[in-house]
């Protein structure tokens, strides 16, 4: 009997170990399946990776469920939600618009006031609505777009209410067109306006009066008293020329190289009003085929009467140097001859080398013309050897991203009317620009020799602008 009742036990507490092992498996599937809903899966052990499920409960024994919690609904929570605005009544912030360019003005190009150059003039009106100008021009009768061409002037607000400036070219008598193009605040060019080609100013040739010795006071001299001849003129195209050059020739530089030609040639009293009185197209007619005559009879003084004058020159019929020139100009003693020309004489040479050389006690003219104004001067340098004084004076056409070059040949070679070549000598350069002058002492190697200069004025892409051309400076000994 005990040993029944022995077994009755073992027998209960083998069921009570198996219902136990059962929940206890339930359980732990209860778990891993609320911790999958509920939080970020843990890192699963061994025991819980095995693909096989306990052993299943005996029939006889009923499952052993997990009790659910109860859940309370959680009380209702009313918010209030503000009405839609229509899509009509949402305020959007203001963007600020770039307001158009309104381009209340006139824009006009005339035959300048010197020669080779253009005078130029806009209006703006009281209150411009763009914030910068660009002034573009190109040879020919096609104005450039504002994308091309050379910028001769650029103007940044405020502006005044108009401008007229002078732009220089290296043509006299040439014809250029151009176009104002308008820029709003960032920077577009919102409208331009065209001019068509004008025709600048060509060079005047006259003659002083005739009461001149052959002691001129050097080349210098001459140039001088045709600018004081210049000033007494009458006449308004003579008069609004402030750079002159004496046609002579000295034992230094011929007439042909000293006289720059830029085109065509014309009496003192032609103008924009009237027919030129054209003795030359260029610089090769000029000094090889003899002056035209339509319609004039004689070279013109600078009142624009004729002249009956003999002429000093010290020059061939080609413009080169003889060797009378009154000492190089600097003599009135009749121990020295000077050649002569003679103006009532238009055919062939003899304009310029026309007369027997005569003694430089006599009373005689001289020839005139007028230059482009220059933006360079040059001189001996009086206190270092073997050097040259510089001073570049920028033209009103000058803008901050613009800039100068300053080159140099010995001489007789020039440098390139654009500052271009290889061969020539780039010594200086000048950006950005200001309309301040500018001074350089130009160290040589060489001493007591000729050399020859040209400033080059650019715009902000590299065109050239203008140049100006420095022939025959000495250097220091």
């Amino acid at each position: 009997m005990a040993i029944f009742f022995h077994r009755v036990a073992s027998m209960g507490m083998k069921i009570a170990l198996a219902i136990g092992l059962a929940a206890c498996g339930q359980h732990r599937r209860l778990d891993r399946a609320t911790m999958k809903v509920q939080g970020t899966p843990r890192q699963a052990k061994a025991a819980d990776a095995s693909p096989q499920d306990p052993a299943p409960v005996p029939a006889n024994i009923p499952p052993v469920s997990a009790p659910t919690p109860a859940i309370e609904p959680a009380p209702a929570t009313t918010m209030a939600v503000p009405a839609a605005t229509p899509p009509s009544q949402v305020a959007v912030p203001a963007v600020p618009a770039v307001p158009a360019v309104v381009v209340n003005k006139s824009f006009a190009v005339t035959t300048g006031l010197t020669v080779a150059s253009n005078r130029v003039s806009i209006i703006f009106g009281t209150n411009p609505l763009f914030e910068r100008i660009e002034v573009r021009r190109s040879p020919g009768a096609s104005a450039p777009d504002c994308a091309s061409g050379t910028i001769v002037r650029e103007l940044n607000k405020p502006f005044a209410v108009g401008i007229t400036f002078s732009d220089q070219t290296d043509g006299a008598s040439v014809s250029y067109s151009y176009r104002s193009c308008y820029y709003n605040l960032l920077g577009q060019a919102e409208a331009s306006v065209e001019q068509p080609s004008a025709a600048t100013k060509p060079h005047i040739l006259f003659v002083s009066t005739p009461n001149l010795s052959g002691d001129l006071g050097g080349v210098a001299g001459g140039a001088a008293t045709c600018r004081a001849s210049a000033l007494a003129s009458t006449l308004a195209w003579v008069n609004n020329e402030a750079s002159w050059q004496a046609v002579l020739s000295d034992n230094a530089l011929h007439a042909r190289e000293r006289v720059q030609i830029l085109g065509r040639i014309v009496s003192s009293n032609s103008s924009t009003e009237q027919a030129q009185l054209v003795f030359a197209e260029n610089q090769a007619n000029f000094w090889a085929s003899g002056l035209a005559a339509n319609p004039a009879t004689s070279i013109l003084d600078y009142t624009g009467h004729a002249s009956q004058s003999l002429v000093w020159s010290g020059s061939d019929g080609f413009g080169g140097s003889t060797s009378n020139t009154c000492s190089n100009w600097s003599s009135g003693s009749a121990m020295f001859n000077g050649d002569t020309g003679d103006a009532t004489t238009l055919t062939g040479q003899a304009w310029i080398d026309g007369g027997t050389p005569t003694a430089c006690s006599a009373q005689r003219a001289i020839y005139c013309m007028s230059q482009t104004p220059s933006m360079l001067q040059a001189q001996t340098s009086a206190n270092s050897p073997h050097s040259v004084d510089l001073t570049i004076t920028p033209s009103d056409q000058w803008t901050a991203d613009g800039f100068i070059e300053i080159r140099r040949r010995a001489y007789p070679g020039l440098p390139s009317a654009d500052c271009s070549s290889a061969i020539e000598s780039p010594i200086l350069s000048i950006h950005p620009l200001s309309a301040a002058v500018t001074t350089f002492k130009d160290d040589l190697a060489s001493a007591n020799t000729p050399y020859n200069y040209r400033a080059c004025l650019f715009d902000k892409n590299g065109n050239i602008v203008y140049s100006s051309l420095l022939q025959h400076v000495i250097s220091s000994p």
